[in-house]
């Protein structure tokens, strides 16, 4: 009996880290980009939002001090990814 294959890649990368006493947070893939957009820039509030886009698809996003903001776009993202799960790639939980 052949081994079954790997499972297709389905969630939302994300990454945090905490530096400075900023709070840094991302999703998706802002790298993999060719737009970003700056939603929020507040140099003395130590607050940054950036929208990352792809030929004009959500790709990823990037917070400094907004981490409530980062589900929205979590959100977005997995929705994109949902089509997968439905052509035939197993959910996982």
């Amino acid at each position: 009996m052949a081994a079954p294959g790997p499972t297709p890649f389905i969630s939302v990368p994300s990454f945090w880290s905490d530096l400075h006493g900023a709070k840094i947070r991302s999703v998706g893939l802002p790298s993999a980009s060719d737009e970003a957009r700056i939603v929020e820039y507040d140099l003395t509030g130590r607050r940054l939002e950036v929208s990352h886009h792809r030929t004009g698809r959500l790709a990823g996003a990037l917070t400094v001090g907004r981490t409530g903001r980062l589900a929205s776009y979590r959100r977005a993202l997995q929705e994109r990814l949902a089509p997968v799960v439905g052509a035939g790639a197993p959910a996982t939980a």
